[in-house]
């Protein structure tokens, strides 16, 4: 899941409760109107997902990487990335606790491999390769605030598509599930949900989410997003923010292979977790730009055919843990 992601919950819970008033004077209107976006935005400068336009690129430096195809080894050399990705929130309509909303994403990778050795000269020469992967995706997305058993719950589905290329569908997945809100204090939040990921590529298409949030009387926030992200954030000023913590991110690229013993049509996936620091500035009303850094720890980095399990590899990355470096740039809701 997205990082803080309770306040994209409180958002959720505030702007349908506003919009579910029915009809109202002009005026009663527009001030339920100014209200609803403070909280809209309040929740955007906390979390990077509830973001109108986001572009954010990841320079990662070079890492030691070594290759297996199908359990043995391919090749050793060097890896360097520059990973930029962009969203794009547009909401659709809204009408009493529901709300649909459409997201439209790009992500770029470019990848400078070296090859210092290859093991399988004669079938496998693997080569020096600068290379430029593009994937799109197209989400539309549904929320329902209600409540059950007396607490406060979103249901929520969404609907993704993902492709390099602009006339087939060559990822479809849908990801569902209900959200309850716990416990709501001025200082405290809690939340528990149960998601499905209905994804050929997922081993485990059921997914626990545990959400926590606390303001000490410092102003320290921590912010625990299971199994996502878990950090710590605090104000330098009205509009800075320092942030510490990690976090969970992944990647989906699509290849055509043209070698006898491997499939044709393949996906590549790739999951890391980021650790470090951070500052973001707000620069007027929507303007958003945050610089982080800090440690990048390959978890998994994977190719196998298109349509399986991502547990059904044949091809198989090591890579080392290294530095890297992120420039974000995005709107908050207008």
């Amino acid at each position: 899941m997205k990082s803080s992601l309770y306040f994209g919950l409180l958002s959720v819970f505030v702007t349908n409760e506003l919009m579910g008033q029915g009809q109202m004077p002009p005026a009663q209107k527009r001030m339920v109107d100014s209200i609803k976006k403070v909280y809209m935005r309040e929740a955007a400068i906390r979390s990077v997902s509830l973001r109108q336009v986001m572009v954010s690129t990841d320079f990662i430096s070079n890492a030691d990487i070594n290759g297996k195809l199908y359990g043995n080894n391919l090749f050793d050399g060097k890896i360097s990335q520059i990973r930029t990705s962009a969203l794009v929130n547009v909401p659709v309509v809204a009408w009493g606790k529901n709300k649909v909303t459409a997201s439209f994403s790009l992500f770029h990778q470019y990848l400078n491999l070296v090859s210092n050795k290859a093991y399988m000269p004669d079938d496998f020469n693997v080569q020096d390769t600068a290379m430029n992967k593009v994937t799109v995706g197209v989400s539309a997305s549904f929320q329902r605030v209600d409540s059950l058993f007396g607490r406060r719950v979103i249901y929520t589905g969404s609907l993704t598509v993902l492709s390099d290329d602009y006339r087939l569908a060559q990822k479809i997945s849908f990801l569902g599930g209900m959200i309850f809100q716990l416990k709501q204090t001025r200082t405290t939040n809690v939340s528990l949900g149960l998601l499905l990921n209905i994804d050929p590529a997922v081993n485990i298409p059921v997914l626990p989410l545990f959400v926590y949030w606390h303001m000490f009387p410092n102003k320290l926030e921590l912010d625990i997003s299971l199994p996502q992200r878990i950090g710590v954030r605090t104000a330098l000023s009205k509009k800075s923010w320092f942030t510490f913590g990690s976090a969970i991110a992944g990647s989906v690229s699509f290849f055509r292979l043209s070698h006898a013993v491997l499939p044709a049509d393949a996906s590549f996936s790739s999951v890391d977790l980021k650790t470090g620091p951070g500052l973001e500035f707000r620069i007027g009303k929507l303007l958003m730009l945050g610089v982080n850094g800090g440690v990048l720890t390959p978890l998994t980095s994977r190719q196998y055919e298109r349509n399986e399990r991502s547990d059904k590899y044949f091809l198989s990355n090591k890579i080392s843990t290294i530095p890297y470096a992120n420039v974000t740039v995005s709107l908050l809701p207008f």
